[in-house]
This record gives C-alpha cells, sequence and structure tokens, in this order.
C-alpha cells in the first residue's frame, strides 16, 4: 500500500459526516470546534454562526433559554442543572443524559486533557433510554432488590427495591458508584452486623464476587436478614439481588425447638434461592439481548446513513437531471440538477406531478408525462420487436411554454406492490445548436474546398510550367558555369606563359645582365615590374585553383607531413614580413604531434594564405599566435589567432565564397582578389577535415584547420 498522508482538511470533512455531535473546548472552556451534527442536535445553534468563541456556561444557558431540555431540573431548577453541568464538565471523564424538547435522549461523554482541553461527544440515545427504561420497569416488577454492574465494577442499573436496603444517607445511591463504596458505606453505616473490621467484610464480599457466583447472608441491625446472590454475565458485569429472608428467619427462630419442621423451611429456602438464580439468569439474559440489541440498532443506524450519505452525494454531484416518480406521475425524488429542466425557481416538487411542470412533445405532438409516454413508447416497441433504447432524444414543454431538447433515459422498476419510474434528462440544447453549427461549416467547408481545388489546379499546371522553366534555366547555368570554369582555367594557362617572360625580363633589366641601364628610376620601373608580375601570377594561380576545384579535378599528393616543421617553414617565410610591420609572431609549444597523412604542397598552400591574411590585416604592435594540437577525438587541430580588424559576424560566411570581399573602409586598401580563404577552406574539405572562422570587429579573427583522425597517423596504426 502506499504511504499517503491524511490532511487535516480530510479529517475535518470526517468529522463532519459523523452522525455523532463533537465539540472541543480550550483550557478556558471556549468552544474552539464543532461538528455540523453538534448543530443538528440543537437546532437553535444552527443559524448562529459566531458560536464558535462561547464558553460552555454560555451556550448551556443559551440552550436553556431557548427551551432545547425537557428534564425536570433543566426545567425547574436550571441554575442547579447548570451547575452541576459545569462540574460534570470539569471532571477528567464524565458521562450525562438528557432528554430533549423534541422527546430524544442524548448522551454526552466529556474528557478533559492534559493540556486542559475537553472532548465533548453527543450522541443519540433515544433507543438506548427506551430499552433501558423497559429493563427498570422489568426490574421493579422484581420483588427482590436488584443491581447491575459493569466490568470494572460501577452501579449501571437498580431498583427501587435495592433502595430499600442501602438508605444509609448522602450522598445517594447513584450510577456510576463503585461496588467498593456502595458496600463500605453499607459495612460503615452501622445498620448491618458481621464480626471484624468493616474492611475485611467489604474485602470478603469483593473476593467472592470474582468467582461465577455466590451468595451470602446479610443481617441488619433492625432484625432484618437478607439473601445477596451475585452473579458474572457474560460481558464481564455482575448482577445482584438481594432478597428479604426476614420472615424466614423469624420462623427459623420459632422452629428451633421444632426440629421437625427445620428440614422443611430448609427446602422453602433452597427454592426461594433457586427462583432468585432462575430470576437472576432471565434478567442477565433480558440485559444481555438488550446489549445486542442497541449495538445492532446503532450498525443499522450507521449503515443506513453511510448509505443515505452516498446516495445525496451522487444525486447532488449528478450534472444530468434524476427524477423519480410512482405510477401516478407524482414526483417522489428529484436531485438539484431537475430544477433548471423543470423550471423550478426554488419550489419544492416533491408530491406533486410532474406532468405540471413539464410534458413531453413526440412527433410535434404533446404527449404528457413520463407514465403516459412510457406506454406508447413501450406498446411501439412490442409491435416491432425492437429492444428498447437506452437514450431517446425529444423534446419537452415547460409551464412557461418554453421548449428544451433533452436526452432521455427511462427505466421502469417494481418494488413489492409499488410501481416507480426512474427518468434522467440532459439538456442537449448546445449540442443541437453545435450540431446545426457544424452542419452548416461543413457545408460552407465544403465549398472552399471546391473552390480552393480549382485554384490549386491552376496553380499546379502554373508550378509546372514554372519548374519546366528552371529546369530549362538550371540546364543552361550549369552549362554557362561548367565554360566559365573551363576558359579560366584555359585562360589562367594562357596568362602565365607571357607573366613568366615579363618576370624573366624584369629580372634581367634589375640584374644588369647586358650593361647598365643608365637612368636609376629604370630600377624602380624594373622592380615594380617584377612585383607586379608575382602578384599577377599568384592571382592567376588562385583563379585556376578554384577553376579545378569548381571542376572536381584537385587531386591530392598524399605523403606524411611533419606539422610542427611544416608550421615553422610557413613561419619563417612570413617572419619578415611580420617583423617589417612590427608584428609579435608567436607560435605555441605543445607535446609532440604524431605526422598528418595529405598533400604537403596544398597543407602549406592553405598556412601561408592564413598566415599571410593574419599579417596582412593586423595593425602594428599587434600579435599573432600559431598553435597546434592532438584533440581528443584524435585528430589534428591547427590555430592561427591574431589581433587584426577582424570581419563582421554578418560577412563571415561571405568571405568564405570565391571572389567576396568585405566591403568595408578598414578593407577596401588591401590588395586580393578574394580568393584566398575560399581555396584554403576547399582544400581542408578535399582532406576530409573542416576549416572554421570566428571573427569581430575590433577583436581580431581566429582560424581552425582540424584534421579528421583519419588522417592522424598514430604508433599503433603501424
Amino acid at each position: 500500500m502506499n504511504d499517503e498522508r491524511v490532511s487535516g482538511g480530510d479529517i475535518i470533512a470526517a468529522l463532519d459526516h459523523l452522525r455523532t455531535g463533537m465539540a472541543i473546548f480550550d483550557a478556558e472552556d471556549v468552544l474552539i470546534y464543532c461538528n455540523e451534527h453538534f448543530r443538528y442536535v440543537y437546532p437553535s445553534l444552527e443559524d448562529i454562526e459566531g458560536v464558535r468563541g462561547w464558553t460552555y456556561e454560555q451556550i448551556l444557558r443559551h440552550l436553556i433559554k431557548n427551551g432545547e431540555f425537557a428534564g425536570r431540573q433543566a426545567v425547574v431548577e436550571p441554575e442547579a442543572w447548570i451547575a452541576d453541568r459545569l462540574a460534570n464538565h470539569r471532571k477528567s471523564f464524565a458521562v450525562t443524559t438528557e432528554r430533549l424538547a423534541t422527546g430524544n435522549w442524548v448522551e454526552v461523554k466529556e474528557r478533559r486533557l492534559e493540556d486542559g482541553r475537553t472532548i465533548s461527544i453527543w450522541s443519540d440515545s433515544t433507543e438506548r433510554s427506551r430499552y433501558t427504561a423497559r429493563l427498570r420497569g422489568a426490574m421493579d416488577c422484581v420483588a427482590d432488590g436488584f443491581a447491575i454492574w459493569d466490568q470494572v465494577g460501577r452501579l449501571v442499573n437498580f431498583n427501587h427495591r435495592l433502595i430499600n436496603y442501602f438508605d444509609i444517607g448522602e450522598p445517594a445511591l447513584c450510577r456510576g458508584q463503585t461496588r467498593t463504596e456502595v458496600f463500605s458505606r453499607l459495612a460503615e453505616s452501622g445498620t448491618i452486623v458481621f464480626e471484624g473490621e468493616a474492611a475485611d467484610w467489604v474485602g470478603g464480599i469483593m473476593k467472592k464476587a470474582l468467582g461465577a457466583a455466590y451468595e451470602i447472608s446479610i443481617e441488619f441491625s433492625d432484625d432484618r436478614h437478607v439473601i445477596l446472590a451475585e452473579r458474572r454475565t457474560g460481558d464481564g458485569g455482575i448482577v445482584s439481588a438481594l432478597t428479604d429472608i426476614t420472615e424466614l428467619k423469624h420462623n427459623e427462630r420459632e422452629l428451633v425447638f421444632r426440629g421437625h419442621s427445620l428440614q422443611y423451611a430448609n427446602e422453602e429456602l433452597e427454592m426461594v434461592n433457586s427462583s432468585l438464580e432462575r430470576q437472576g439468569e432471565e434478567l442477565v439474559g433480558m440485559a444481555e439481548q438488550l446489549d445486542e440489541t442497541l449495538m445492532e440498532l446503532q450498525r443499522r443506524d450507521e449503515a443506513l446513513a453511510l448509505i443515505e450519505a452516498r446516495q445525496r452525494s451522487i444525486l447532488n454531484t449528478m450534472a444530468d437531471a434524476l427524477i423519480v416518480l410512482d405510477m401516478n406521475g407524482h414526483i417522489e425524488t428529484l436531485n438539484p440538477a431537475s430544477e433548471g429542466i423543470l423550471g423550478l425557481n426554488g419550489e419544492a416538487a416533491e408530491g406533486c406531478r410532474l406532468i405540471d411542470f413539464i410534458q413531453i412533445v413526440a412527433d410535434g405532438e404533446l404527449v404528457g408525462d413520463i407514465p403516459a409516454y412510457f406506454s406508447i413508447l413501450y406498446a411501439g416497441l412490442e409491435q416491432t420487436g425492437n429492444p428498447a433504447p437506452r437514450h431517446i432524444e425529444l423534446t419537452i414543454r415547460r409551464r412557461d411554454g418554453s421548449s428544451l431538447p433533452v436526452e432521455m433515459a427511462i427505466a421502469r422498476t417494481e418494488v413489492g406492490q409499488n410501481l416507480f419510474y426512474v427518468t434522467t434528462m440532459r439538456d442537449i440544447s448546445e449540442r443541437k445548436t453545435a450540431e446545426q453549427a457544424l452542419r452548416e461549416s461543413h457545408e460552407l467547408l465544403e465549398q472552399r474546398v471546391e473552390k480552393r481545388t480549382r485554384a490549386l489546379s491552376i496553380e499546379i499546371e502554373h508550378r509546372k510550367k514554372t519548374e519546366h522553366d528552371l529546369l530549362d534555366a538550371k540546364v543552361v547555368a550549369e552549362h554557362s558555369s561548367w565554360a566559365k570554369s573551363q576558359f579560366l582555367a584555359n585562360m589562367s594557362h594562357e596568362l602565365r606563359t607571357p607573366l613568366n617572360a615579363i618576370i624573366g625580363f624584369s629580372e634581367m633589366l634589375e640584374g644588369e645582365y647586358f650593361g647598365p641601364l643608365g637612368d636609376k628610376r629604370y630600377h624602380g620601373y624594373s622592380e615594380h615590374i617584377h612585383n607586379s608580375g608575382l602578384l599577377l601570377l599568384e592571382l592567376i594561380g588562385d583563379i585556376l585553383d578554384v577553376s579545378k576545384i569548381e571542376l572536381g579535378a584537385v587531386d591530392l599528393d598524399e605523403d606524411l607531413i611533419d606539422v610542427p616543421q611544416t608550421t615553422q617553414t610557413c613561419v619563417t617565410m612570413i617572419k619578415d614580413q611580420a617583423g617589417r610591420n612590427r608584428i609579435n609572431l608567436s607560435v605555441m609549444d605543445f607535446d609532440p604531434l604524431p605526422l598528418l597523412r595529405g598533400d604537403k604542397r596544398r597543407v602549406k598552400q592553405v598556412l601561408l594564405n592564413v598566415m599571410t591574411n593574419a599579417v596582412k590585416f593586423t595593425p602594428a604592435n599587434g600579435d599573432i599566435v600559431i598553435s597546434h594540437r592532438l584533440m581528443d577525438s584524435g585528430g589534428i587541430k591547427i590555430s592561427v589567432r591574431d589581433t587584426g580588424i577582424g570581419i563582421s559576424e554578418r560577412d563571415i560566411n561571405r568571405v568564405l565564397q570565391p571572389f567576396a570581399q568585405v566591403a568595408d573602409s578598414q578593407t577596401r586598401d588591401y590588395e586580393g582578389a578574394g580568393l584566398g580563404l575560399s581555396i584554403c577552406k576547399a582544400l581542408i574539405e578535399a582532406h576530409g577535415g573542416r576549416f572554421e572562422l570566428s571573427s569581430a570587429l575590433g577583436e581580431g579573427t581566429s582560424v581552425d584547420i582540424i584534421f579528421p583522425r583519419e588522417r592522424t597517423v598514430l604508433d599503433d596504426d603501424g
């Protein structure tokens, strides 16, 4: 079972459902809690919202003032009655029984807790009081004194004849007194004759009472003699019977000298004793039967109350109207939901005819109430042989003339000789409205679908024509792109031949191989020709690489590459340029790297391009840091980071495309065709790696060249 905690709210709700009144008073006797049944016991408290906060005495005086009690003392001596109740209330435990003005009896049990609070419980003891009255009447009819004690020796009940023997002054004999107290007072009163101490005599009686049954003779000082016969009951209590044998004792004295009569007197005494035993047994049996009857009645009351509460809860929480009719169409029971269906305005409908509130409309005609419609319905079903429907949709006409569509279920039930109709009704006006709206929406939707279908047909035809035109344009574009790439490749080869001649002749002029040139300005011109030719040759090489990449003609000449050595070679090549620009160039030393399998020339080309860009776009006194390491995945990563002018986030993807440059005032003065980074990206991707660039304006640029694990030559790879 799941360990579920019970909240205080659950306990309060449970106490409110008890058919026993409960109240809790604090140490100052102020009411701090009472359940609903407590107000039910005393009707004058039901409409008082502020009863919590009253003292116990205030509640008693309110009840007396409103005539809630019918007991003699409460009516004749109210102040004495209040004093007695307050005295009992202050005891650690007290039980009192009061007769109410309604004729019922209520038993009040009060227990004071250690913290000073008092818990009081009111339970209906009407039936028990009636049985107790009957038992008392039966005991008063017995010729002997009679008393009943409970399991702990407290006096439960006694008859008037017993008072004749125990009339020993104040306090008077009353219920709740213990056996020890009653017999001690009797022994100490001086009205009986015994030997020894009073405590010993009382102790002897208490000891004898431990057995199943016993008898002793008691002599009173006024020469009366009784037989005390006591017997244990089945529940552990004790029944006591006191039989007056004074006359027998007197006869016994007279017959002392007449021995022949002594035997007869003894037999008479035994007969009397037997009779007393039988009477005691009968009374014990009657008491046990009364206890069993009281317990059974209490169990039945509790079961009936539980069933009634469940039924009322179900009826009150049903969303549908539930109406029970007798065979004449009169309403016997209905739940709160029925008021809206019947059009009631808070008026009581039980006992009225249903036809006074609604009539059933079938096929457009009024057919009367439920029994009439039931007869018509089942007459038709018997003719057709169809089963009875579980739910029927029909219309009812209310007394104000309004009509209401309902879904109704009818059942006919017989209990003994009585016939009942049980029907449930549900208001389906909203559902009918929704169904009508749904039908109208469905019709409108069908019209829209038809209209949209025609429009889609036209649109599909138009899209098919557009797709055909786009396909033709794609073929033309692909052919044009291939022709462009082929043209650029051919032109690059054609341009290299005259460029090589221009570069060669410019070198000859600069070196004055065939004699002095004369004017010194020729040296400057030849140097410009040589540098421009080298730049143009580099641009043509980039264009040729782009053409090869677009044509898919890039072939990798793979070999084993020493990454740190290759990196250092590239650093040496750009070191002078960085020094001229006063840029701090450094290489981070990491653990030794394994060899890399790839195209050494292409890898060197990528590194030189990236490092050259870093030098080109880094201002004086800037920093360039080059590092390489073996990643956790087994791949090799080469990083180049600078503190240059940087690239905006929106231009990063653009600079990785062929022929693209950043159109910015900071970069427009730098030379280049915008092919370097796109070529680097393509060459690294040809190795199966990744070329990642991150940058921000004014914060520099970071380039990561990542080769996959498959390109790393580890020791265990052989």
